[in-house]
């Protein structure tokens, strides 16, 4: 289908160009008698007929089993033709974007500046202008014809084109791509390994011992990461009996967090550990979350760094809110 539709549009643009051509044709030869005007009438359309029919039903005519010197002929001829057109065709367009030009600067010159009306309708093409049309396209056509009889002959040779390194460009090609997008991917893994390691360093400064950080003060790592670790409040909440101690902090809401708690007694060993990073520290026993029974708890000695100190639950000792990150 698509290939009928082509076919038309071609042998649709080539009868145009055929009439156009035609125009010129009529004018050169308009001082011709009728007689000669008929044979070079008949002889004009009857070459674009024969064309057209070998173009349309060179199927149908088996051509390739014709010899192959006619073909090679027929088909630079049919060629030649065409193209000597197309080339007539373009000097007479030149000629009629003159008479355009001319037309309609005359309509205005008249209209605007004589004030009157311009009374040609027309402007007749170019007696020059057709015969060179007719003479470029004749020229073209007639070297064409010439040229079957000199030593560059026209044929049509069927050649197989051969590609040997072909499929050795391809391999390397792809392998090129390969290694391409290997090299990609390796500097993006480099990237993420600095951006890693740029996070690490900044979440190691935001973190750091001693650092403020989520409404306290950074006192333990849980790992090397510097993400999860201990933090401590900044300040003393008060004394309280241990039970007070562990109900105040678990109802904290400190510095907008509310998960504080009542630090366990190894949490509380390594809090008094870094006493002098975190501060404001009294000189007295502190309550761990740590118990030993129903009436007593650990508690640690801020005084003297006793470890593993316990006091009846009932007594009043210090609190200092702890939370985990």
């Amino acid at each position: 289908m698509r290939r009928l539709l082509g076919s038309g549009i071609f042998i649709i643009i080539m009868l145009l160009i055929d009439w156009y051509v035609f125009q010129a044709v009529k004018l050169v030869s308009q001082q011709a008698s009728t007689k000669v005007k008929i044979i070079i009438y008949g002889l004009y359309w009857g070459v674009t007929l024969l064309a057209v029919t070998v173009f349309l039903f060179g199927s149908t005519l088996n051509l390739e089993n014709w010899p192959k010197q006619i073909r090679t002929y027929l088909f630079a001829v049919l060629t030649g033709l065409f193209m000597g057109k197309f080339i007539a065709a373009t000097v007479f367009l030149v000629d009629d974007l003159r008479r355009v030009l001319h037309w309609t600067g005359g309509k205005l010159y008249y209209q605007f500046v004589q004030n009157e009306n311009f009374t040609s309708s027309t402007i007749t093409r170019s007696t020059f202008m057709s015969w060179l049309g007719i003479g470029l396209g004749s020229t073209l056509f007639g070297s064409l014809l010439w040229g079957f009889g000199n030593k560059y002959r026209y044929q049509l040779k069927k050649m197989k084109l051969t590609f040997d390194k072909i499929e050795a460009l391809r391999q390397e090609a792809i392998t090129s791509k390969q290694e391409a997008e290997q090299a990609l991917k390796e500097k993006q893994r480099q990237k993420e390994i600095a951006d890693s390691t740029v996070q690490i360093l900044q979440q190691l400064k935001t973190t750091g011992i001693g650092a403020k950080y989520q409404g306290g003060i950074v006192f333990y790592w849980n790992d090397n990461t510097g993400k999860h670790g201990l933090i401590a409040a900044e300040i003393d909440l008060g004394e309280f009996t241990w039970q007070e101690a562990t109900d105040t902090c678990n109802r904290l809401d400190l510095n907008g967090y509310t998960d504080w708690r009542l630090p366990a007694a190894e949490e509380l060993s390594t809090l008094y550990a870094n006493r002098n990073v975190v501060g404001n520290f009294a000189l007295s026993n502190y309550w761990s979350s740590t118990e030993i029974n129903e009436g007593l708890a650990y508690s640690q000695s801020f005084k003297y760094g006793l470890e593993n100190n316990y006091n009846n639950k009932s007594k009043r000792l210090r609190v200092r809110p702890v939370r985990s990150f």
